[in-house]
């Protein structure tokens, strides 16, 4: 029989905190190294919405503007973190999809560091915990998000993991400060793991004080600025579906599975291998009535914070982008990695169960072969898209039109055709509209006040308390619009046609006011 039965005190003596961890380090190295050639051959392929991260980091490093158009402000960023980090490298090296590589590099080998320090407390297996960290590499819909925040997120959860592990409250409550400011709904993962050890409960007034310190580095100028909170929240919850009979986030995973096939199984597989572990793990826990064991718990708590982050956003009904899976996918999968480990571990020493946790294992090594192969097969340069595609253009047809539209309209003002994110990378030109310039969006702002009920609609007016809205938008010189169909070009250089996968063949013309 697993013994499960250690005390929780037990794990409050002493700190276990090494600072100098070869196997952690060398983990660290070769995750950033297989990380680098992964990143070059989906970096061709970023989303529109990536694009629009990179435009806030370049804005802001070339220019210090906290916007996508220089000398316009808006806060549609989701992540200023990731912003933050972003601009840094832009600043140093003046390329922006090399600071991107660096950060995804830097972000994949710091989450390896963090898993292999806790397999290292917890006495298991690192390569086996490692498999996790391969899951998250190779998982589709991660790969998918690059340019958005999800590979700092994954960053952060093993960093709160392992300080957790190791029940250090003020690290904790550091890193807790910087996945605030990464996203705020990081929240959802931070209330677990603090409740899942004593030593972290016991000094959870150090960690609210260290996480309040940093995050108001941050938030308290953004409130003075205009808003606190990322001005997306408001459009996205008031968005709701893309339409009446459009899938929201609770049966996202399903549509996902219908329209993209091997992409989704492999992407989503992390979340139905953990649960059926945790369903696993609960019938053996109440037949054998045996206690957990407490250093497995913040493992335990960081998948339970996946299952509250989905269940959150299925709560609020926003419609399923598919990065807004990440930190579910992602948490599930360094769980599997690591109870994977623990429970080889334990099998070996009782000398029984040893079948059962390899099969557990070779499973994970099935997972991963179908992530490499979809990888493989749909993320090569020569597939110039992303490998999960929503978007109305190619992103080599976006760079296309976005140069183009420079030498049309020069200075002047654009308005975007709904999607802005590379035409503004590209143009470096005024386009504009909620997302490059905040005053376009005060109308969204006031209808979700509005709307909302009494103690969220007190939130929304206290952070939009200094929001400027006297002053209304420039005006437009240029409209640019989206159009379903091939079209003849001849004679016509403001059309330009484009072919998207779900929506097929359209073009994009501009027109003057």
């Amino acid at each position: 029989m697993l013994d499960f039965s250690a005390d929780e005190s037990d794990c409050d003596d002493p700190n276990p905190w090494r600072p100098h961890d070869p196997v952690a380090a060398v983990s660290a190295i070769v995750v950033g190294v297989l990380a680098i050639p992964l990143f070059w051959a989906v970096h061709f392929s970023l989303t529109d919405d990536g694009y629009i991260t990179l435009d806030y980091a370049r804005t802001l490093a070339y220019h210090g503007t906290w916007g996508m158009v220089p000398h316009y402000a808006a806060n549609a960023a989701t992540s200023p973190l990731n912003v933050l980090i972003l601009a840094a490298g832009i600043f140093v090296t003046h390329r922006p999809l090399l600071a991107l590589g660096i950060e995804f590099v830097v972000c994949n080998a710091a989450l390896a560091w963090c898993v292999a320090r806790v397999a290292r407390v917890l006495e298991i297996s690192v390569l086996i915990s490692l498999l996790g960290v391969a899951l998250i590499l190779l998982n589709p819909f991660v790969l998918a998000s690059l340019g958005l925040e999800s590979t700092l997120l994954i960053a952060l959860l093993g960093f709160l993991l392992l300080y957790a592990v190791e029940r250090r409250p003020n690290a904790f409550g550091v890193a807790s400060g910087f996945a605030l400011v990464a996203r705020p709904d990081m929240i959802l993962f931070i209330i677990p793991l603090v409740l899942s050890t004593h030593a972290l409960r016991r000094g959870w007034l150090t960690i609210a004080r260290n996480s309040v310190l940093v995050a108001a580095i941050w938030f308290v100028p953004r409130w003075f600025a205009g808003s606190a909170v990322s001005d997306t929240f408001v459009w996205k919850t008031l968005q709701q579906k893309f339409c009446a009979s459009c899938p929201h986030f609770g049966d996202g995973p399903w549509q996902f599975i219908q329209g993209t096939r091997s992409k989704a199984w492999f992407s989503f597989a992390p979340v139905v291998i953990a649960a059926a572990a945790g369903i696993a793990w609960g019938i053996v826990y109440i037949v054998r009535r045996s206690r957990p064991d407490p250093r497995l718990l913040p493992v335990v708590a960081l998948g339970i914070g996946g299952a509250i982050y989905y269940g959150a956003y299925a709560a609020l009904n926003v419609p399923p982008y598919h990065w807004y899976y990440v930190p579910t996918l992602a948490s599930t999968s360094i769980v599997i990695g690591i109870v994977a480990a623990f429970v080889l571990h334990l099998a070996k020493l009782h000398s029984r169960g040893v079948p059962i946790a390899t099969s557990a294992c070779a499973m994970v090594v099935v997972v991963l072969a179908g992530q490499a192969v979809t990888v493989v097969h749909h993320g090569l340069p020569s597939r110039r898209e992303p490998i999960i595609f929503d978007n109305w253009a190619e992103p080599a047809q976006y760079a296309a039109v976005g140069r183009a539209l420079r030498s049309r309209v020069g200075d002047k003002t654009v308005a975007s055709p709904g999607e802005i994110g590379t035409l503004a990378f590209y143009c470096h030109c005024k386009i504009i509209d909620l997302f490059s310039d905040e005053r376009f969006a005060v109308p969204l702002i006031n209808e979700r006040i509005r709307k909302a009920g009494p103690i969220m609609k007190w939130l929304l007016q206290l952070n939009y308390r200094n929001l400027n809205r006297r002053t209304g938008p420039y005006p437009l010189d240029y409209y640019l619009t989206w159009d379903p169909g091939w079209v003849s070009t001849t004679g016509d250089p403001n059309v330009w046609n484009v072919w998207a996968p779900h929506r097929g063949f359209g073009h994009f013309t501009l027109h003057p006011r």
